[in-house]
């Protein structure tokens, strides 16, 4: 199995997860990502909302992993174009 990635592309169910219910472990995870020594795939303007969405939730396929509960991507898993994990996955393996 090859190295995992420090690279992460976000899927908005990972927001609207953590900002359902109040604070969850889903929270922690989106502040880890976005302040922690990982590297969101991302242009700047969208980068720029995982900030700022974050800030409001805690008061503040290029070789990544994709992190959503959505299983549309299981095709996109399956073929080993982008590894993928569920919300639970990274939340295991990240926190």
């Amino acid at each position: 199995m090859r190295e995992r990635s420090t690279r992460f592309l976000l899927d908005t169910n990972v927001f609207i997860a953590a900002a359902k219910r109040g604070w969850t472990r889903t929270t922690d995870l989106v502040l880890r990502l976005v302040d922690g020594g990982v590297d969101l795939i991302a242009n700047e303007a969208l980068i720029g909302e995982y900030r700022k969405y974050a800030c409001e939730l805690g008061d503040y396929s290029a070789g990544g992993i994709l992190i959503s509960n959505d299983r549309h991507f299981d095709k996109i898993k399956e073929a080993r174009i982008i590894e993928v994990w569920t919300i639970s996955e990274a939340i295991a393996k990240m926190l």
